[in-house]
């Protein structure tokens, strides 16, 4: 709604005036009943007086009824202002208004589980690990898999990643770059991987701390990098990677944070059949072209925390 609150506040006034010299002339008719201060007679004098009834309760109730719409517009005004976007903004308590606005709504749809479905929401598909983050977006990954020339059981996956990562302010944080693999803890140092480049907006970029572990069957392999002074950042790294497809044959990817768009492309070798499978997303990963060698999926949308897909290799 769009008032002009200058015209409103002169409207008002003049009405305000008016009902005010109505109620004063209906009391004075009225007192002309009771006061004998007027040489009328009998009949006049309460003929006015009726008439200043009259009049005096068509002023209380136009006011009554003035005020009421106005205090009606002035609070579906002041809702404009509360639930505009540029105020909503400069609330430091944004979190506990989102908060009673979705219990409200989850009362509504779900009564009895409308707590636990809050705080999975709250605590689960926002990054409170990481406050500054806010999602990726344009997330692409191009994998390409060739076997090992010696070792015929082992390939080597060579992994292109891109993406822009939006945060909320441009203050120093810590951004892990991951990679993992399934294997046996017998095997793990049979695992072998590198980062061929890393950029950040188009720069080199250099690992500020570099770290291995062996956790729940996997090989966590994990590159640090320190980033301030934007809020969004282009991020680009290569890496390759070797490991017995005996022990581990699927690709996969799984949302640490939020990712608005994914496309995934994979060169394989021609003997090598692949099943991609989602992990949990709303909607199917598009197949947008398939050769005997190439395969291209798509997916539009939200991939939320721990989502994401599995690539299923399996060689003829």
């Amino acid at each position: 709604m769009n008032i002009n609150w200058g015209w409103m506040k002169k409207k008002i006034t003049i009405r305000a005036i008016l009902l005010i010299v109505l109620a004063i002339i209906g009391i004075v008719l009225i007192s002309t009943y009771f006061f004998d201060w007027l040489d009328f007679d009998k009949n006049t004098l309460k003929f006015c007086s009726k008439l200043g009834e009259i009049i005096l309760v068509s002023s209380i109730v136009s006011f009554l009824i003035d005020a009421a719409r106005y205090i009606g517009i002035f609070k579906e005004e002041l809702c404009d202002v509360i639930y505009d976007t540029k105020f909503l903004e400069k609330r430091k308590d944004i979190d506990k208004v989102w908060m009673e606005v979705s219990k409200v709504l989850f009362r509504l749809k779900f009564p009895q589980i409308s707590t636990d479905l809050l705080m999975a929401v709250k605590n689960y598909y926002t990054p409170s690990d990481c406050p500054t983050l806010s999602y990726y977006n344009d997330y692409r990954i191009i994998y390409t898999i060739e076997y090992d020339e010696i070792e015929s059981d082992f390939v080597r996956v060579n992994t292109k990643v891109s993406f822009n990562l939006n945060v909320e302010n441009d203050g120093e944080f810590i951004f892990p770059v991951r990679f993992w693999t399934c294997v046996e803890q017998s095997k793990k140092d049979e695992v072998k991987t590198e980062i061929a480049s890393i950029t950040v907006n188009g720069s080199p970029m250099e690992s500020s701390a570099e770290r291995s572990e062996y956790a729940n069957g996997m090989v966590l392999n994990v590159f640090d990098l320190v980033l301030k002074g934007s809020t969004e950042y282009r991020i680009e790294h290569e890496s390759n990677k070797k490991y017995n497809l005996k022990d581990d044959n699927y690709l996969g990817f799984k949302a640490r944070w939020l990712v608005k768009d994914m496309r995934v492309q994979l060169f394989h070798p021609t003997d090598m059949k692949i099943l991609l499978v989602e992990r949990g997303t709303k909607e199917m990963f598009k197949l947008n072209y398939e050769t005997n060698i190439y395969k291209e999926y798509e997916y539009k949308g939200l991939v939320l925390k721990k989502q994401g897909f599995i690539m299923i290799l399996n060689k003829y």
